[in-house]
């Protein structure tokens, strides 16, 4: 079981990002110090990117973010083509006022509400 810094809450398929150099990714979960995709593109590794997100009331943000797991999660047949995908976890840097607002407003639109 992983340990983790904050609890991660789960996106579903409606929630999508792009990885700002790389393709369109799905978000699997996100708390508010990293995120999880999964990819068709393989990410090394300590390598940064920016990942632009859009929230549940259209709002955009590019958050940056560092590789700090990557593996091949399996592939997808598409016609005669195998396309595999990846799930890579991201760990957010240093984030703006902005960038930490936009996130905080995306998580709050996540969060069951009790």
């Amino acid at each position: 079981m992983e340990k983790r810094e904050r609890e991660r809450l789960k996106a579903g398929v409606e929630y999508k990002g792009r990885l700002i150099l790389a393709n369109t990714v799905t978000i699997k979960d996100i708390s508010i110090s990293g995120i999880c995709v999964e990819t068709s593109e393989r990410l090394n590794t300590n390598n940064n990117y920016r990942i632009e997100m859009i929230s549940g009331s259209k709002e955009k943000a590019a958050l940056p973010g560092k590789v700090v797991r990557s593996f091949i999660r399996g592939a997808l047949r598409q016609g005669d083509d195998t396309i595999p995908f990846y799930e890579v976890g991201l760990k957010f840097l240093e984030l703006t006022d902005n960038e930490k607002q936009f996130l905080e407003k995306f998580l709050s639109e996540l969060s069951p509400t009790t």
